[in-house]
């Protein structure tokens, strides 16, 4: 059977020849074709156990679900000679400048999600013993703060990390350069929010740490990554192992706490206020705003802006307010689907009832005609 879904697939992606790239996530095939024109969309739909397919960002994405996805994937890689390219990258040649930026954004905090959702999930089950009346002890309720408080307080620093990894950078070098916007020798960023430290004073520049923060770290992964490849472009290897990771983290970390995390600091500000006053206008009008244009986001690929204001509620106060909306929003448009399909059923059953209705009344009249011309 899983045969013959492969088979039917490699057929209506035009064939072997045609395929450039094939990856899976957990739930889909995407697939990067070297001619669009070739592809059958109406025989991928046909096919038995494809919930559904559609294109997006370069890539053909076919869902048949998880634990099939895996085996479809592994049958139709054994049809496939050679080498294939990464479905990321040649998914990216297809994409304008607006979505490879939205794209290379998701690519930076996609990687960040199992983490926060394992955070999240052990603060949830912590919450529900204390409703439960269970008492931790100050010793007991230490340890599950390690685990729930880690991640967000090294945020920035996995930010960085995985914005190096994302262009090129070396992973460790982002990962050091993300730890210094956080160092502990810097005034804490909430401890001078609440007038309880003062800031460094160097000159006319005023420094602070960067805890909680999302875009000034986003910006110097990025920026930091680009230093690096340049500085190595020209940097003789001789010496590249000692000078290029001194003149990244240098340059990377002067720049950071004297110039981005103060300005990309009031940029995160401006948006999170802006986001705010959204969601919080009176009698549920942000919530209807935000949960009419959630899916318009989505198709678009806008959706991925929104990861950066996600991760700085939940770096701050430790909720997502935008999760209840995105979810109230997928509830309503699944409703609205259901309520379609139960229409189009309503109004095939009246259409089927009314066609009975005629025939009977049609054969009511001819039996009655012809009783009446036999009499």
């Amino acid at each position: 059977m899983n045969k013959k879904i492969a088979v039917r697939l490699l057929a209506a992606l035009g064939g072997k020849d045609n395929i450039r790239a094939l990856e899976h996530c957990a739930t889909r095939l995407r697939i990067v074709v070297k001619d669009d024109a070739l592809i059958d969309v109406d025989q991928i739909k046909g096919t038995d156990n494809v919930a559904g397919y559609f294109f997006q960002s370069g890539q053909h994405q076919i869902i048949l679900g998880t634990g099939l996805v895996n085996k479809i994937f592994a049958l139709i890689q054994q049809e496939l000679d050679g080498e294939l390219e990464s479905a990321k990258g040649a998914a990216y040649e297809n994409m304008s400048t607006f979505q490879k930026a939205l794209r290379s954004l998701a690519d930076v905090f996609i990687p960040l999600i199992p983490v926060l959702v394992a955070t999240g999930l052990f603060m949830g089950l912590r919450g529900f013993a204390q409703q439960l009346g269970f008492e931790f002890s100050p010793e007991l309720l230490t340890m599950t703060q390690v685990v729930t408080d880690t991640v967000f307080i090294f945020l920035p620093a996995l930010v960085v990390w995985s914005a190096f990894k994302r262009f090129g950078g070396t992973p460790v070098i982002g990962m050091v350069l993300g730890l210094m916007l956080i160092a502990p020798m810097l005034p804490n960023a909430w401890d001078v929010a609440s007038g309880n430290a003062e800031m460094l004073t160097i000159g006319m520049f005023k420094i602070q740490g960067f805890q909680g923060t999302i875009i000034p770290a986003l910006i110097v992964g990025i920026l930091g990554a680009n230093l690096e490849r340049w500085i190595n472009s020209w940097m003789p290897s001789v010496v590249s192992l000692i000078f290029t990771p001194f003149l990244t983290i240098t340059i990377g970390m002067v720049a950071g706490l004297f110039f981005i995390g103060p300005v990309f600091n009031i940029v995160e500000h401006g948006v999170m206020v802006s986001t705010e006053s959204i969601i919080n206008l009176p009698m549920g009008i942000g919530g209807a705003i935000f949960g009419g244009m959630q899916q318009v986001l989505t198709v678009t690929g806008l959706h991925h802006s929104l990861m950066v204001v996600e991760l700085n509620f939940l770096s701050t106060i430790k909720i997502n307010p935008l999760n209840a909306l995105i979810t109230a929003s997928m509830a309503g448009q699944a409703g609205a689907a259901i309520a379609y399909t139960m229409s189009l059923k309503t109004k095939a059953k009246s259409a089927e009832l009314l066609f009975n209705r005629s025939m009977l009344l049609r054969y009511h009249r001819t039996t009655t005609i012809w009783c009446h011309a036999n009499q």
